[in-house]
């Protein structure tokens, strides 16, 4: 046995955090699936909702792409009311149309996105009744005269978590103080489902005062007269009230069947905002929270994600054998066969956050795999791993498997050790899988762009598996890896 094997028990030991995981390995420079689509939603006004004749609604709406939205169209009751070029085109898109219906009925909103392919998302429809003195009712297929579009914002993050619009990067706030909830059971108040922007109005075009994270609760004090905004107490550099979104998918009102509708400040008590300064171009992106309405289901049933993120220029969520596009604030309901991991993924400039979490669906039995060794670690450039050992190594030692190389963002196999790139899901990988892989291929093109997952079989003959969960612009890589005790 030569000197590297006679010193691994030792170096097992000592560096267990920092060496024994790492498989930054076997890079998988294969990109992963994309969503062969663009996503688009109208986050405001909601199906079902009942809206004042003759009064200005705001419709506000985003999309996202991995390729890039490049125009956005907007029509009501089939006509064209908004048709958006987007230049250059963003990952993520947030905007908004003000709208006054002229007359009472059924009217039908619907929101369609392309990329820059010109691929068009599924249109996303919201259909509302308007009601008021006027009694006509229109056809919806004959649309009303269009007002002006305003509020137009191409934003190349999906960062700001508001609701029913998320839009630029937070400012920094001095941490609030939130009313304190009296014991009372019947008092009126609000839960964040997730986190929210406090504003100085009941709107997206009031300036931000303040925010609440995820389960905190304020005291509500009153509501707009669409009962689409609450007002609560809150204190901040401009009073102790403030207004949170009260759309049920990002907060929870309690004991509010009785709130008084209370005017909305005035557009002159308003200061104009100042600008946000831009996040530093060395920060990564932030990930809030990502978590289920429950961890556990059984077959055939439901479970929602949601997430909260900022200082992204482009968010995913990767699962199974795919990457599809999301938006922040934003919710995913899914219906996993079998146990699935879901890794929600933030990317700018800087590199890569991640956040991840898993659903076990009772009654799926993966078959138990032997693990020979296995763990997570930082891999920086010029580094090499051994897999069967469970080593990072801090230069080219000569019984490694694989030395990463951050400069031409690929992997060199040593010692008869060998690489696949395979694309599929890290959970779903199995030992089958690795054993028909094609081996002895450049492992290249590891970058902030690519899902890289893949199997390798180490310098002693022993297959396993490896994804790159996070890269940077200095090289380094975060990489989960198995090695299972099965030889070739």
């Amino acid at each position: 046995m030569n000197r590297k094997k006679m010193n691994l028990l030792a170096l097992l030991t000592t560096a267990l955090g920092l060496t024994v995981l790492l498989a930054s390995c076997t890079g998988t420079s294969s990109e992963p699936e994309q969503p062969a689509t663009p996503v688009a939603k109208i986050t405001s006004p909601e199906t079902n909702n009942n809206l004042p004749v003759d009064q200005d609604i705001l419709v506000t709406f985003n999309a996202a792409d991995v390729k890039g939205i490049a125009q956005v169209e907007l029509t009501i009751n089939g006509e064209a009311v908004m048709v958006e070029t987007v230049s250059p085109p963003v990952n993520s898109y947030t905007a908004s149309y003000r709208w006054r219906p002229t007359q009472a009925g059924t009217q039908v909103i619907e929101f369609t996105a392309f990329n820059i392919e010109q691929t068009a998302s599924s249109p996303d429809q919201v259909i509302v009744t308007v009601i008021g003195s006027g009694t006509s009712t229109i056809n919806p297929t004959a649309a009303p005269a269009p007002t002006e579009a305003v509020v137009v914002e191409n934003i190349p993050t999906s960062a700001e978590v508001d609701s029913p619009v998320p839009t630029a990067t937070l400012a920094p706030f001095a941490t609030p103080t939130v009313a304190l909830l009296e014991s009372a059971d019947n008092q009126p108040k609000v839960t964040m489902l997730t986190g929210l922007n406090v504003r100085q109005g009941p709107g997206t075009n009031y300036p931000i005062i303040g925010r609440l994270a995820q389960d905190d609760s304020a005291v509500i004090t009153g509501r707009n007269e669409f009962s689409s905004w609450w007002q609560i107490e809150f204190d901040s550099d401009v009073g102790n009230q403030g207004w949170v979104a009260a759309s049920a998918e990002f907060s929870q009102a309690t004991n509010a069947d009785n709130v008084p509708v209370v005017a909305a400040p005035s557009s002159e008590d308003i200061p104009a905002p100042t600008a946000t300064p831009a996040p530093s171009a060395s920060q990564k992106p932030t990930i809030f929270s990502f978590t289920a309405d429950r961890y556990t289901i059984a077959p055939d049933e439901n479970v929602t994600l949601k997430w909260d993120l900022e200082n992204a220029q482009a968010a995913f969520l990767r699962y199974n054998d795919k990457e599809e596009g999301v938006v922040a604030p934003g919710s995913k309901t899914v219906s996993p066969d079998d146990d699935t991991r879901y890794v929600l993924v933030a990317r700018n400039e800087a590199g890569e956050t991640t956040a991840e979490l898993s659903i076990e669906v009772s009654g799926s039995t993966p078959t138990p795999v032997p693990v020979y060794r296995d763990g997570k670690v930082r891999i920086a450039n010029k580094q090499s791993v051994d897999f069967d050992a469970g080593i990072v190594y801090s230069d080219a030692d000569e019984d490694t498997d694989f030395i990463w190389d951050g400069g031409a963002q690929g992997f060199t196999q040593r010692n008869g050790a060998s690489g696949a790139l395979v694309g599929r899901d890290f959970d779903d990988l199995n030992l089958n899988d690795c054993l028909d892989a094609a081996y002895d291929r450049p492992i290249t093109g590891i970058d902030g762009s690519s899902q890289v997952t893949g199997c390798y079989i180490t310098s002693e003959d022993r297959y396993g598996k490896f994804f790159v969960s996070e890269w940077d612009l200095s090289g380094n890589l975060t990489v989960e890896w198995i090695t299972w005790n099965y030889n070739r």
